[in-house]
This record gives C-alpha cells, sequence and structure tokens, in this order.
C-alpha cells in the first residue's frame, strides 16, 4: 500500500474527472493523465475497494474531483469515498470505508453525478411515484453533514419532477432533463437565486422546451439539447442549441428560452452529443458530425443547420447506446461494441463510412452493453476492458482492425464505465464495491 501511495504522490498535478464525459462538452478524453499507458496496462492489479451501502451497484460512473470518489448507487446512495487511500482505509487487500453518504427519500439516482466548485450534483428519482429532484452537497461532507457514518442532507434541492438525466454544470449554472415537462431546466449552481426557504429549495432560471432523455451538453456559451422524444409517431431529429446564459432567445416570467438553432440528423439520436474542436459527434445508428457555431450549412427563419457527415454503423456490433469520446483525431462509439471513427471526414478516402478505423468485437467477452469510453494516453476504457487506441496491440488488421482487450480488470463483465485519475483507473464492479486499479511497481 505504502508503495501504491507513493505512486499516487507523484500525481499532483493529474486532472479531476468530475463527471460523465469529463468536462461539460462531454468529449470523454482524458489527456491529464500519464501514469498508466500502453507500455505498463498489464500490470494493473487493484489497490483497494470501497464496498457500497447494501451491495448495491454503482450508477452510470464513478467520478474524482479533489482525491474524492463519488458515486451514486442503484439503491438511492450518494457515495463519497478517499480516491488516494489516505483516509477511512486499512486492511490487506486494502478496503476504504465511505467518507459520508447520502439518500433522498428512498429515491434512485438516475446517471452519474457532477462535482463543480465544491459542490456535488445528483439527479434522484422514485419510479413507481414518478417524482424526483435535483440535490446540491457539500463535496468536503462539512456542511449539513453529521454523524458516525457520516451522512449528509442536501444544501438545496430542486421541484424537477422526474430527471431522467444530467446533471451538467455550465458557467454558474446546473442543467437537468425533467422528462414529465419535457425540457430541459436551469438553476443557479450556487443556489443563491431563485431559492429561498428551509430545507432551502431552488426554482429554475429557465426553462428549454426540448424534450430529451440525455444529458445536455455545454460548449461554446451555448447548451446543445438532443430531440429524443417520439410525437405522433414521429421522432424529431434535430438537436436544439440554447444561449447557455439564459438571456438571447429569452423572455417571460417564468423565463422560457427559445432555441438559437437547430442542427437536423439525418436519424434519432441515442446518446448525448460530444463536442471537440468546433465539432459536435453523436450516435445516429453510426456516427454524425455537426458543425457548432451556428453558421456553417445553416440557413432559413428559424435558424436551421444541417449535419456535415455520417458514417455508417459498424459491422459486428449491435446499436451503440452510449455518448462519443473524442480524443486524438478519432471519434469512439461504445454499445455492443466499441468502434473508432477519423474525427475529420476530410482524412477519409472515399465516401464518409470509411472512416472507420478499428473496432471491438462484443465476442471479447463483455456481457451487455460497453459502457461510454474514456481514453487516456494512448488507451480507450471501456468499463472493465482497456483496448489499444492506435488498433495494433491485440488486433488482426483486414478487412479492418479489430481488437480484443489488451487487459481485462476482474471486476465482472457487467462493470460500470470508468473514471481515471491520480494514476488510477476507477470503476464499479459486479459484487457491490468500487475497486481501484494502479500499476504494480
Amino acid at each position: 500500500m505504502a508503495v501504491g501511495l507513493a505512486l499516487l504522490m507523484t500525481c499532483t498535478a493529474c486532472q479531476d474527472w468530475a463527471q460523465f464525459g469529463g468536462g461539460p462538452a462531454l468529449t470523454g478524453n482524458d489527456a491529464g493523465e500519464t501514469l498508466i499507458g500502453p507500455s505498463n496496462v498489464t500490470s494493473l492489479e487493484q489497490a483497494y475497494s470501497v464496498p457500497l451501502p447494501g451491495g448495491s451497484s454503482v450508477v452510470g460512473a464513478p467520478v474524482v474531483a479533489d482525491a474524492v470518489i463519488y458515486a451514486g448507487t442503484s439503491d438511492g446512495h450518494l457515495v463519497a469515498a478517499s480516491a488516494d487511500a489516505h483516509t477511512n482505509c486499512s486492511g490487506s487487500p486494502v478496503v476504504c470505508q465511505p467518507l459520508w453518504t447520502a439518500a433522498v427519500g428512498g429515491a434512485t439516482l438516475t446517471t452519474a453525478p457532477v462535482v463543480a466548485n465544491g459542490v456535488v450534483y445528483a439527479a434522484f428519482v422514485n419510479i413507481p411515484a414518478e417524482t424526483g429532484l435535483l440535490a446540491a452537497f457539500d463535496a468536503a461532507g462539512t456542511t449539513d453533514c453529521a454523524g458516525s457514518p457520516k451522512t449528509c442532507q442536501p444544501l438545496w434541492t430542486t421541484p424537477v419532477a422526474s430527471p431522467t438525466s444530467g446533471p451538467n454544470v455550465g458557467d454558474g449554472t446546473v442543467f437537468v432533463d425533467d422528462v414529465t415537462t419535457r425540457s430541459v431546466l436551469a438553476f443557479d449552481a450556487a443556489g443563491v437565486r431563485n431559492c429561498s426557504g428551509s430545507p432551502k429549495v431552488c426554482q429554475p432560471l429557465w426553462t428549454m422546451p426540448t424534450p430529451s432523455l440525455y444529458e445536455p451538453t455545454i460548449s461554446g456559451g451555448h447548451v446543445f439539447v438532443v430531440h429524443s422524444y417520439v410525437s405522433g409517431g414521429t421522432t424529431a431529429n434535430t438537436i436544439d442549441v440554447y444561449d447557455e446564459a439564459g438571456t438571447t432567445g429569452c423572455a417571460g416570467s417564468p423565463v422560457l428560452c427559445q432555441p438559437l438553432w437547430q442542427i437536423s440528423l439525418p436519424a434519432a439520436a441515442n446518446t448525448s452529443a460530444s463536442i471537440s474542436g468546433g465539432r459536435g459527434y453523436v450516435e445516429t445508428n453510426g456516427l454524425t458530425a455537426f458543425p457548432t457555431d451556428g453558421v456553417t450549412g445553416c440557413s432559413g427563419t428559424p435558424l436551421v443547420c444541417t449535419s456535415t457527415w455520417t458514417a455508417a454503423p459498424i459491422p459486428h456490433t449491435s446499436q451503440y447506446q452510449m455518448a462519443p469520446a473524442v480524443a486524438d483525431g478519432r471519434v469512439w462509439l461504445a454499445g455492443g461494441g466499441l468502434a473508432a471513427y477519423d474525427a475529420d471526414a476530410a482524412s477519409c478516402p472515399g465516401l464518409p463510412s470509411s472512416c472507420l478505423r478499428e473496432a471491438a468485437d462484443p465476442a471479447s467477452g463483455y456481457s451487455g452493453e460497453m459502457p461510454s469510453p474514456v481514453v487516456t494516453n494512448g488507451l480507450v476504457v471501456a468499463g472493465s476492458q482497456i483496448f489499444d487506441a492506435a488498433g495494433v496491440t491485440d488486433c488482426t488488421l483486414t478487412p479492418f482492425p479489430l481488437c480484443s482487450p489488451v487487459m481485462t480488470l476482474s471486476v465482472g463483465s457487467g462493470a460500470s464505465g470508468a473514471a481515471v485519475s491520480l494514476g488510477t483507473i476507477i470503476l464499479g464492479g459486479t459484487d457491490g464495491s468500487i475497486h481501484a486499479y494502479q500499476v504494480k511497481p
């Protein structure tokens, strides 16, 4: 354990992985990690584990901020634990007990939590009652926290009827989908504006009337919302784009915002969008790329922008259901398998469908759909399986690279998504625990 902690202490500059997708643009690109790579990935060993309340499972994926792991569980708990194994950790093998936990009225979490500016945001839903809320907690586990073991109460909550995905936090604003009102709601992330009472309840700053089942994406001062509901037997194939500040295109009391523009898609999107380098990517039973500037390929009133290109669905896989990851000139899709496309169709010979660069077959052993990938330092981490991002190691080369994992972590084939931080890969296993892996010295 001492050797493992020394390794962690050398990584003081490593960036946090504080939300699903790593940041508001949901790129899935962990560019700050350098301790785990292709040369040493096969030396990964479990460093410690964190038991979850009631043997529950991780919802979505864990996140890491300021050397603390945060995870939502299938039985409705928010759990915080030491990511550097310094606190509440003991034994051999090392087991870390939670620093604190929180639960809200028997509801379950819908997606991974988000940590921003010392606050943890989590969306809860009570499925039988079709009720829910967005709740904010002190990330340090101090304010409104007490007891032994320590439990925390929310700093504030919202009247969101039934959040389905999110939250995502932009510049001082937290956004969450509300399936009941079929809209995306914006709240003051600090819990001050439009907030009152004891316990404190926050009302929306503004509402964006786009029905969605997927986490909104924030980039370049805009909020990109995948329109995913079926209406009148027809599925809307658009992404609606709003002003992140809730000013342009917004009016009334309560404030209602209209899209600044729409992005027309060739088919229904099945995931959140990921945005990098002025271009967005979304899964549409394949991959669709679109411009994000509201100018390129745009015309009409209301303003509608066309997608840039669409690549065909990958062979050997079932339909994707996970947000893309964008890194190092490639776009990664996961679900029934894993596939990589060139991020720029201009670099592909022939039609955009030839942008396919490599894939992982579900026959490689993952049970069910792979979680959303995290790309880091030449590796692609998809739940318990890790692949060579270059498509060389453990890959056949015809008719295109078809890869097997270079490393499989021993947490069960139904593992959660992963967070990579502090030289550690952290993910939920099938045994009711969070597992942390580090390179063996």
